[in-house]
């Protein structure tokens, strides 16, 4: 059987007269499997089973179940039977095939996939790409290289208000934080020894963690550092990488006091110049006094080499009699020895003579007998008499271990960068915030082209998560079905939709592919043998109508709206130089300070304005999706699979709505075989549904009140046949467009669909969403009544005398001060003299008094806040000069 699958290829396609889809389902019952064929007219029913199952050899053809509708197909027909177009043939595997089946689908490639909306709950979403393709750099039995964050919230908002959401939200329940997997929280760079390779994906500036932990040099007597910093596995665009060490961009550093070189993570980039081998740097500080005697330290294991390095904080020289300073030698002796043995051996010496009153560094370096783990003992040559007529101290600072391995263990490029800089104040010894920008290079869906180039688009990065080289067995292209993520790269760029984050822990690639995909608005699924994606947006296409007579046991659920007043999400600012951000998105409609919001998380989400509008969007979704259903169909005659759209009509919805079939035509004039309840002033309607699946609606003239079977078609259109499904219901509960959530197994061949409200409102909600102005420095942009004046300062105190003047005061309370201003007079005149002073000072002085001796000066004072906003005047107090302290009482 495998070796026919295998080597049998598709048949060639019948000329192309039109369009017939098959669907074949590898269960006998509700299935994540289904794949979508689409033969031209013509085409036979042994065409499209040979078409979908390749190779399958005749003996099996009576384990395969063939239907058009309700009718089933025998085997001996299939070569007679050619559908018209717009037909669904479904092709299903009976009981006891159906492992032969999953394995012919696995192997066949799916031609075409028209169905361009499946979505998936969280469970579901997890059972439809499985567990098994796992990928990354240091994949264990259950987690990848890949990386988490995303539609997330707390327990309120995740339990309930999302529940009927078709793009997948991962709830605040999660094994790992979303920010232990994307960075999020600032520069800071941090070893990460035997950890997962990181991963660049869209556009983001980045601390990177260490390829190669920072050591020091003594050059000159002057210290530089050298460090490596692994950006990633993946080509990346560094041509604006603006690096930076904290906030202070190296552009603004005198290029003598440093040399970086970066490095695409291409198969040509060169090795590192700056870190060539290992270096294990041991930072001590130690004193070394002639008569505490020798400190020891031990290397790391393994090595070849050491260096010895000494400080001297006060620098090194001595003072003549006279008073002049002259040059001085300090010198310590090094040796050494195996650990385990006793014998010390002389390495040499650290030797400085200076004449030099600022700090400065010694180091020598000293090949070792042979490669082992050494102790090293420094000893202070000289007494340390500690008079005041020199300057001797000295430490012993740093003790470096050497390997001749290169320090980077990875077969695939790497993104690199290396750099070496002078330690300064800038710099005072530690390279722990450097960062830059950079951009992932995949490949890219330009409209017309797959081209390789730096990208932000969420489709291209799931292409990539699939395909890349971070992955132990990448997808080839025969597995993705190209034409919908080139679809769903268009969408996401005609609607401003990117995905820019930097992955620095484990992740499985389901996870990965959830977040990448809801950032798209969408759910990147496994049909079959192939990858495929679903869009969640406005829908024109339905595949079945469902009803009384095709289905039972409708259940509705409704979700109490229990909204938050806002939602909060924390985000890396873009327009703030990628500065750690939250914005506070209000439910729409609500007007005020919130009081109660939930964090929601948005990974990939860069931009404040996408920030809003895809928040916006989730609280559209909570608010149209409310209500969800659950019905029972039989799963033999099911045509629909997860993210179909489908119309509902249904009494338990409305009585008024009744389902039933056709028994006759004429001339306009249907008759159905259920009984229809008529009630007065209302309009009715009946949706139709062919045999080949498709939908018609048509509006019935008014018919007589009462209970009738027969019913007059109004408008112009083509009539139903005999069999077809009959809905009827009315305009004041109209038929509702939903879309399947999920499907499980029930019993007895049965399966239970979940279905959640079309809802294009959402979709029209959020295109007229405009985000409020944002300001990187404040957040959102608020008004000058939300900002209170500074409360009314207090004055404490105040000397005086006929020269100076001198009033002491405190801040009323904490809110921010600008400006102080005290305004005086002498008693009895009409003109106030006004003196300021900074927010942050607490007093102001008169240098030259303008009253004279036993003159009664008149003062008050008060502060001036953000805006402009003022404080009231304090109490006009009065004072006599020259005079005493003057304290409030």
């Amino acid at each position: 059987m495998s070796a026919d699958l295998l080597t049998t290829t598709r048949p060639a396609p019948l000329p192309d007269l039109g369009l017939v889809r098959a669907r074949v389902l590898p269960d006998f019952g509700p299935s994540d499997r289904a794949v979508d064929w689409v033969a031209p007219l013509g085409a036979s029913v042994l065409d499209m089973v040979l078409g979908t199952l390749p190779g399958l050899p005749p003996a099996m053809y009576d384990r395969l179940r063939v239907t058009i509708g309700e009718h089933v197909i025998p085997v001996e027909r299939w070569g007679r039977v050619r559908p018209r177009p717009g037909v669904v043939v479904l092709i299903r595997a009976m009981p006891g095939a159906t492992d032969y089946f999953r394995s012919a689908l696995f192997l066949a490639v799916a031609v075409a996939s028209i169905a361009t909306g499946q979505f998936y709950g969280v469970a579901a979403a997890n059972a439809a790409l499985g567990a098994a393709g796992l990928t990354g750099f240091t994949a264990t039995a259950a987690t990848v290289n890949l990386a988490t964050s995303l539609i997330s919230a707390t327990a309120l908002f995740g339990g309930t208000l999302l529940v009927n959401a078709l793009v997948p939200v991962r709830g605040a329940d999660q094994s790992k934080d979303d920010r232990a997997v994307y960075s999020i929280n600032g520069f800071q760079n941090r070893p990460n020894a035997n950890g997962p390779v990181p991963q660049l994906w869209g556009r983001v500036r980045v601390a990177p963690p260490y390829a190669m932990l920072p050591y020091g040099e003594v050059v000159g007597r002057q210290r530089w550092i050298r460090a490596a910093f692994l950006l990633g596995q993946g080509r990346m665009d560094l041509s604006a990488a603006a690096p930076a060490i904290g906030t202070t961009a190296l552009s603004k550093i005198d290029s003598g006091d440093y040399q970086i070189t970066l490095r695409e993570g291409t198969t040509g980039d060169d090795q590192l110049v700056y870190c060539t081998s290992q270096v294990i740097e041991e930072n001590l500080n130690i004193q070394v006094r002639y008569d505490e005697g020798a400190q020891i330290r031990t290397t790391a294991t393994e090595v070849t080499a050491v260096e010895v390095e000494i400080f001297f904080p006060g620098g090194l020289f001595h003072v003549k009699n006279d008073g002049s300073y002259i040059a001085w030698t300090a010198t310590a002796v090094v040796e050494t020895r195996e650990v385990g043995a006793t014998e010390w051996n002389t390495l040499g010496t650290v030797s400085a003579t200076a004449m030099e009153r600022r700090p400065f560094w010694a180091a020598q370096y000293f090949a070792l007998p042979s490669r082992g783990t050494y102790e090293i003992k420094v000893t202070r040559y000289a007494v340390d008499d500690g008079s005041s007529s020199q300057q001797t101290a000295w430490s012993w600072s740093a003790l470096r271990s050497f390997r001749p391995e290169y320090p980077l263990a990875f077969d695939a490029p790497m993104a690199v960068a290396e750099l070496r800089m002078r330690a300064s104040g800038r710099l005072n010894g530690t390279l722990d915030n450097f960062n830059l920008l950079a951009t992932r290079i995949v490949p890219d869906w330009t409209g017309s082209a797959w081209v390789t180039q730096a990208t932000r688009n969420p489709a291209s990065i799931a292409r990539a998560a699939l395909q890349g080289p971070q992955n132990v067995w990448p997808e080839p292209d025969e597995a993705l079905d190209l034409d919908a993520f080139q679809d769903w790269a268009e969408f996401c760029d005609s609607e401003g939709l990117e995905f820019n984050a930097y992955q620095v822990d484990e992740i499985t690639r389901d996870d990965f592919l959830t977040d990448v995909a809801s950032a798209g608005r969408a759910i990147v699924i496994r049909r079959g043998s192939v990858w495929t994606v679903s869009i969640d947006r406005e829908r024109t296409t339905f595949y079945d109508l469902i009803s009384p007579r095709n289905s039972w046991d409708l259940t509705e659920t409704d979700t109490p709206p229990n909204f938050p007043d806002a939602f909060a999400i924390d985000f890396l600012d873009e327009t703030n130089n990628y500065a750690p951000s939250r914005r506070v998105v209000r439910w729409p409609g609500f007007v005020g300070d919130p009081v109660v919001i939930e964090e929601l998380r948005l990974p990939g989400k860069t931009h404040p304005d996408e920030i809003w509008i895809e928040a916006r969007r989730r609280q559209y979704e909570a608010i149209y999706r409310r209500r969800s259903w659950t019905v029972s169909q039989d799963a033999e005659h099911l045509i629909l699979t997860r993210g179909d759209a489908a119309i509902l009509v249904h009494p338990v919805i409305d009585r008024r709505q009744t389902g039933g079939r056709v028994i006759g035509v004429d001339s306009g004039v249907v008759y159905v075989d259920e009984v229809v309840s008529v009630e007065a002033g209302l309009v009715y309607r009946v949706a139709f549904r062919a045999a080949n699946g498709t939908i018609t609606d048509r509006l019935l003239s008014t018919p007589d009140t009462g209970e009738t079977r027969r019913l007059v078609l109004a408008d112009a259109g083509t009539d139903p046949a005999v069999g077809d499904l009959a809905t009827v219901y009315t305009t004041a509960s109209p038929a509702i467009e939903v879309i399947v959530q999920k499907i499980e197994r029930g019993d007895n061949h049965t399966a239970v669909l979940t279905l959640v409200p079309h809802a294009p409102e959402i979709f029209t909600s959020t295109a007229a969403e405009v985000p409020p102005a944002w300001d990187p420095a404040i957040g959102d942009t608020i008004g000058d009544s939300l900002i209170p004046a500074p409360a009314t300062p207090v004055i404490t105190s105040m000397v005086s005398t006929v020269d100076e003047i001198s009033w002491f005061f405190s801040a009323g309370d904490a809110t921010p001060v600008l400006q102080y201003q005290l305004r005086h007079r002498e008693q009895g005149t009409s003109t106030w003299t006004t003196a300021t002073a900074l927010g942050g000072s607490d007093s102001i002085t008169l240098d030259s008094s303008p009253y004279g001796s036993a003159d009664v000066v008149e003062f008050a004072i008060r502060a001036v806040g953000v805006n402009s906003l003022t404080s009231s005047w304090s109490a006009t107090y009065e004072h006599t000069v020259p005079g005493t302290t003057f304290a409030e009482a």
